[in-house]
């Protein structure tokens, strides 16, 4: 059963093929059909909005126009909040200067000329050994 909900989900898909295909129904339902059929298209003109499900007429909430104004309206995207002006963020950008950071160093020289032990090893006997500046 769950095969046949699905094709008949996606019979959209198939516009412009040469394949048709439509809920089958029994007999008796297809002869009810046809007979409420013509009483669906009085109720449209009457301006009422009303679909054929089954074998029954079900009458929808609102009118036709109504209805589409509604569906519109829930479609509707929140509006994006307002950024404050550029000249703001500016006058606030000049005022603050960024200071360097001390732990950060421009370059790896510095690293490898270090002639400081690091905390906790000033007790240990390594020496650091500053690389030759002609290699």
């Amino acid at each position: 059963m769950g095969r046949k909900i699905e094709i008949l989900k996606n019979k959209g898909t198939l516009k412009g093929s040469l394949i048709n295909i439509k809920e089958d129904f029994p007999q008796k339902v297809l002869l009810k059909r046809k007979k409420l059929q013509a009483e669906v298209e009085k109720e449209r003109k009457l301006g009422k909005n009303v679909v054929l499900r089954y074998d029954k007429i079900v009458t929808l909430p609102g009118s036709p126009k109504n209805r589409n104004s509604i569906a519109d309206t829930r479609k509707q995207k929140r509006n994006l909040s307002k950024s404050p002006d550029f000249e703001t963020n500016v006058i606030s950008e000049s005022n603050v200067k960024q200071v360097p950071k001390k732990n950060k160093l421009n370059n790896i020289t510095s690293y490898m000329y270090n002639t400081q032990p690091k905390k906790g090893l000033e007790s240990s006997s390594t020496e650091i050994h500053s690389l030759p500046k002609n290699v």
